[in-house]
């Protein structure tokens, strides 16, 4: 097994045994990745959801500046 300026493995390079080891580490590499990459997707559903609600309570305190506003005849 052989690997390139950028440490990755050279595959022309890799034996029969070499590339089965290969395929373990690339599997295990993808699965590793998959998991990440779920994370980070529930993380922004959380995060999307709390920018949502946060959102909505500026709307709702904007709504009663208006009304106090209005009330003294005050821009």
């Amino acid at each position: 097994m052989k690997f390139n300026k950028q440490h990755l493995v050279d595959i022309k390079s890799l034996t029969p045994s070499e590339a089965q080891v290969f395929l373990g580490f690339l599997y295990l590499e993808r699965e590793r990745h998959i998991k990440a990459l779920e994370r980070c997707l529930t993380w922004g559903e959380l995060w999307h959801s709390e920018s949502v609600r946060q959102m909505d309570e500026v709307k709702h305190i904007d709504g009663g500046i208006k009304q106090v506003k209005e009330k003294f005849g005050w821009e």
